[in-house]
């Protein structure tokens, strides 16, 4: 006896937008969001839908529907991997789909009935493969019950359909209970199979908006996950990112194109202090005015030579200087993120009146100011790219990497992959690791 075989439909647009909203609801894993009724970073495993439709059965011909974007073909390749054939059509002017579900109410009519005429007209084995089909469809959108309906009632094969409850037609409810052929599945049953949040920000460039980030503090990759479920019971979307290539995780909150944030960001950087006490977090610009800050108070000649001499000495400690305060200025009675916008709004106001004089705004005592402003906005910035660096050397191959063998980062890992590349803060050695006392002579003396 032929084993059951599974004709896969599957329309895309209809499977990812409405798992975006049933994620967006609170009805998933994931808390319900307060400022959109969609979540744009919901993702799907392809290969284990595929495995849950079958359910054992023998996977036949497959067909996936969509319209363009995604701009990138990640999607539909994934779908080309697990045997579908993907068709395409490209949106109308006004953003809406053409022909995705005509083009899907076709295909079905066709092929229910090349299985019904090869049943009539041909043998044994015909009629045994049209009874042992099952189309299996992944949509609860009303435009494809006559197409259900002919495959049902007009051909006699059996339908499963896959819906969210939420999209799904009352019609189709009122078919199952005529119909024996016709049964219907929830995707919302499984979701979390089949779904999953990607937090990370897909963008190219990883550059954040400075007014909805916030920076967290010293945090490791095996904490993201940890990170960022506990973030997500704030109810607000979010995407977090890595920049300059340190251990400081940048959370951006920035709502969705043509949406403003409805909540002070101060009041989303509290709540997030409280969901990980443990962590410090910041705004943007007070971590930017940190690094500032460091900048002008401490100098230290151990990091400008490297980790001690070439016979292990101990490097020598770092010279702190203390800034001259103006109590005349103004600025010392701002918060640190007041100053960083001011300086930051004062040089764009520069730049403009150079570009708007034109050669003639190049000389005299206006211009002589400007360009001292700016020489001495960029010192900061030299500032805190040093420190930033600094403060990644002190660590440098002090631990042992986790990640796999070869690691990703190749040369530029910060962590070591042999005890001979083990670097001690003790004694400033490498070989082993700082609170070995067999090998750390610090330690032994």
């Amino acid at each position: 006896m032929l084993r059951e075989t599974c004709m896969l439909f599957v329309d895309n647009s209809n499977l990812w937008i409405e798992a975006q909203k049933f994620a967006a609801s609170g009805g998933s894993h994931m808390p319900k969001l307060k400022d959109n009724d969609r979540d744009p970073r919901v993702r799907i495993d392809t290969a284990k839908l595929v495995e849950l439709l079958c359910c054992g059965r023998i996977q036949g011909p497959s067909f996936v529907y969509g319209s363009r974007p995604p701009p990138t073909d990640s999607i539909w390749d994934a779908f080309k991997k697990n045997g579908f054939e993907a068709h395409i059509y490209s949106r109308a002017r006004n953003g809406k789909e053409k022909e995705v579900d005509t083009s899907m109410v076709v295909k079905m009519s066709s092929k229910s009935t090349d299985l019904d005429v090869r049943a009539e007209l041909g043998g044994h084995d015909a009629k045994e493969r049209k009874n042992n089909t099952i189309f299996v469809i992944v949509s609860g959108d009303r435009d494809m019950l006559p197409a259900v309906k002919h495959i049902v009632v007009d051909c006699g094969i059996r339908v499963e359909l896959w819906a969210w409850n939420s999209n799904l037609s009352q019609e189709y409810l009122m078919m199952a209970n005529d119909n024996e052929l016709f049964s219907i599945r929830f995707l919302d049953s499984i979701f979390v199979d089949i779904c999953f949040t990607s937090f990370r920000s897909t963008r190219m460039d990883k550059s954040v908006n400075q007014d909805t980030t916030m920076v967290l503090r010293d945090i490791a990759e095996c904490d993201e996950d940890f990170v960022h479920h506990r973030l997500a019971n704030i109810g607000r979307l979010f995407r977090t990112t890595r920049l300059y290539r340190d251990s400081d995780f940048y959370v951006d909150f920035t709502p969705p194109e043509g949406k403003a944030l409805t909540i002070d960001f101060n009041t989303i950087i509290a709540e997030a202090r409280s969901l990980v006490p443990h962590i410090s977090i910041s705004s943007f610009y007070e971590h930017k005015v940190r690094f500032q800050k460091d900048a002008r108070r401490e100098v230290t000649i151990a990091s400008l030579r490297g980790y001690g001499d070439s016979e292990g000495h101990p490097e020598p400690e770092a010279v702190s200087v203390s800034p001259v305060t103006d109590p005349e200025d103004r600025d010392s009675q701002l918060s640190p993120v007041s100053i960083a916008k001011k300086r930051d709004a004062t040089v764009m106001a520069d730049e403009s009146w150079i570009t708007e004089h034109g050669e003639s705004g190049r000389t005299g005592a206006r211009f002589n100011e400007l360009r001292k402003r700016q020489r001495r906005v960029a010192g900061q910035e030299q500032d805190q790219t040093y420190f930033t660096h600094r403060r990644a050397n002190e660590n440098y191959k002090t631990a042992m990497c986790e990640n796999s063998s070869p690691c990703y980062r190749g040369q530029k890992c910060w962590y070591a992959h042999s005890e001979e590349e083990l670097r001690c803060l003790n004694c400033k050695k490498t070989g082993h690791s700082r609170g070995d006392a067999s090998k750390c002579a610090s330690l032994r003396q």
